[in-house]
Parts: C-alpha cells; structure tokens; sequence
C-alpha cells in the first residue's frame, strides 16, 4: 500500500506530464493558457470548467484540437450522454492499456484474487467501450475470457455453456445480471461465486434479492467508470452498492455543486 507522501508524489509526476503535453498542443495551450502555469493540484481550482458543452464542442469528428499526440491510431469510443450530448472519444493505445491496468487492479481489490474464467455479457458494439475494456481487463487478470456479449443473456444454451465450462465470473449490467442469476432454477451457475457490474447502479432492492438467491456470490462494481476518463473509483472487499475508493495515483478528482462552483 502507498504511503500519503508516496501517492502525492505520483500525482505530481502525472500532473507534470499532462502539462508537458498540452503545452506541446498549440490549441490546447491557446485554450487554456493558465494550463502551462498549473504546477501543483490545487492550482488546477483557478482554470475555468470544462463543461459538458465545452467537451462536445471539441471532440472528434468535428475537431482534433485537443487531441494530445498522434490521432492516427487508438481506439475510438461513444460517451453514454449521461451528462449532455453524446460524445466520441480519441484513445491512444497507451491510454487504453492504463485504462485496462486500473480496471485489472480494481477488480483484484474487489475479489482479494483474481478469477479464472469470466464471462463478459456486455454490449459489444457501436463505440461502447464497456466490453473491450471488461477483455482487456480479463487478459491483463491472465484468466480465460468468455466473450459472451449482451445477446447471448436470451439464448438458453447460455447457462449450459457456463456451466460445462465452470465459469466463476461473470460480468455484465446490474438488471441483466440480476436475471441471469436470479432465474437459474437449475443450478447451472452454481460455479459462478462473483458478479462484477458495470453501466448503472446496482441499488439496495436488486442487491437483497441477488443476496436471497445467491447468499454465497460476491456482488461488487466492475469500475466507477466514464468513456472520458476511464476508472475513476474501485471497491475493496468490505464495499457494495455505489460505495467507491478513489484511484488517488491516477487522477485528481474535483467536487463540483450544482451551481458548478468550486467547494
């Protein structure tokens, strides 16, 4: 575990490269020129906010302004819309595997160890990058992927596969899990012991009812997570519900109230 002194230092280092990188971005530097000026993390409080109307006017197709490096290559991704217009989003590849390295070290926080065969039952396609980033997460846990994707929750062969192949794992949204595991009236998914959910809130009734069916299975967050950022919080083994730690190294996180004021 990181020390206080060692997590501010690693926050410092971050906060430098991300500097160093929009300084070498004429329009990101021309946007923010207070930007270049920040040096520790409460300097971040004087720039202004980048409100969700800032963000979708500078994201691709429409501009490549704030893309920080080379835009040729990565992974390109669609917000939810949850906080405005929907928006794509330019990963690089590095981004992407420290996205994945978060996730990965989330999960074993949650689980205290890593699962052997998991099964990811989230939609696979039009720029969501919940299922990509539930592999590559997988991958980096070195377990077996099963890439069952969101249509394969209704083909009744679904359970048998999980079965034969003694899934302990299965990740995939909270009302999708809560039917898959809750309707198991064969047993099928005894091996299954976690749920590991990701795109909404699970919320105390659907916990009680998986807890009355499955007593024995580990229900925690996949990752508090958004499609601008990647992993922002993780859960620990004594964490349910919405309950988050902070992942302090990799991000410095601001609370805003509704009036869009610093506190």
């Amino acid at each position: 575990m990181l020390t206080r002194k060692q997590l501010e230092e690693i926050q410092q280092s971050n906060l430098a490269r991300t500097v160093e990188a929009l300084g070498k971005n004429p329009a990101a530097a021309a946007r923010w020129p207070g930007a270049l000026d920040v040096r520790v993390a409460r300097d971040l409080a004087r720039l202004p906010l980048f409100s969700p109307a800032d963000l979708q006017s500078t994201c691709p197709p429409g501009t490549e302004d704030l893309v920080l490096g080379d835009g040729g290559s990565g992974l390109a991704l669609r917000s939810s819309g949850t906080s405005g217009r929907r928006k794509v989003l330019y990963h690089s590849w590095e981004f992407a595997e420290r996205v994945a390295f978060l996730g990965a070290r989330g999960v074993l926080s949650a689980l205290g160890s890593s699962p052997r065969r998991i099964a990811n039952f989230l939609y696979p396609a039009e720029l969501n990058g919940a299922f990509s980033f539930a592999q590559d997460v997988t991958r980096l846990l070195d377990a077996m992927a099963f890439p069952m994707g969101s249509s394969a929750l209704a083909s009744p062969e679904t359970p048998e596969v999980l079965r034969d192949h003694s899934v302990d794992t299965v990740i995939c949204s909270p009302s999708a899990g809560i039917k898959l595991l809750t309707e198991d009236t064969a047993g099928d998914l005894a091996a299954v012991r976690n749920f590991l959910y990701i795109g909404e809130i699970l919320g105390e009734s659907r916990e009680r009812q998986l807890a009355e069916v499955r007593p024995d299975l580990r229900v925690r967050s996949l990752s508090y997570s958004t499609s601008e950022t990647g992993p922002i919080g993780y859960q620990c083994a004594y964490q349910s519900g919405s309950t988050h730690h902070l992942h302090e190294d990799a991000l410095v996180v601001e609370v805003i109230d509704t009036a869009a004021e610093r506190i």
